[in-house]
């Protein structure tokens, strides 16, 4: 365990070292869960509900949007990632919505307010001018689809599990946070790579060959070791690309 974790630390060393683009990114992660609501627009924000049920016919509407109309492949990306065209420059950057943090952290009204009326300080201009108020709720059933929501596989189909005051995590026997029976070390991974699951079952998979046992690291991480480089990752909350890290291939 201890050469485990002598690993995981000489691995984030050398990529703050090298200034990897990977740990870039993890900071961008780091910015996505800060609130973009205005403090005094907070508690109205997230007192609202989308009015829509969950469901794909509504999925595939939210995708015609996202990809037409609403224009939000532009920064957030065909698949979500923030990766769009025009995301290169905005600071601070897209929101990523496969990530499980971000959905879990940010109420649906929230998530509404910004898109329609936009977010000062950021690239995100409102859009309430643009799109109904429908079809801002419709377009977030998409894009929250990403994340691989009760119905979803992460890749932007059916999903959507916040809406109507569905969960989209369910508690694990440890207190955390996780999908079904999975293990806490897999559920753990799943929440913060932003990955479908067999998605990330394949990078598991693959991770079999490193130096030493991925889930081993991932375990420890689980368990809240403390005083470990891993421990402080895992409080950053939404440490996405540190796990992208973990288990590339």
């Amino acid at each position: 365990m201890k050469q485990a974790f002598q690993w995981a630390s000489g691995l984030i060393l050398a990529l703050v070292v090298s200034g990897s683009p990977v740990l870039a990114q993890e900071h961008g992660h780091q910015q996505m869960m800060k609130p973009r609501v205005p403090a005094d627009k907070l508690a109205e924000a997230r007192a609202l509900q989308s009015p829509l049920p969950s469901s794909s016919d509504i999925i595939e509407k939210g995708k015609s949007i996202y990809e037409g109309k609403g224009g939000c492949v532009n920064c957030h990306g065909v698949s979500g990632r923030g990766d769009g065209p025009g995301a290169a420059t905005l600071n601070p950057p897209a929101r990523v919505f496969r990530s499980h943090g971000f959905w879990r952290h940010r109420s649906e009204g929230e998530i509404f307010w910004v898109i329609k009326y936009g977010s000062p300080g950021t690239g995100m201009i409102p859009f309430g001018g643009m799109l109904s108020d429908e079809e801002i709720w419709t377009v977030m059933q998409y894009e929250e689809s990403f994340s691989g929501g009760p119905h979803g596989g992460g890749g932007g189909h059916e999903g959507g599990g916040r809406h109507r005051g569905e969960g989209m995590m369910m508690k694990q026997g440890n207190g955390r946070e996780g999908h079904g029976n999975q293990s806490g070390a897999m559920a753990m991974a799943d929440q913060q790579t932003g990955l479908g699951d067999g998605e990330l079952q394949d990078k598991m998979a693959k991770a079999k060959a490193a130096p030493i046992g991925i889930t081993e690291a991932i375990a420890a991480a689980n368990a809240h070791v403390p005083g470990t480089v891993l421990e402080a990752e895992f409080e950053a909350e939404e440490n996405q690309a540190f796990w992208e890290v973990e288990i590339a291939t």
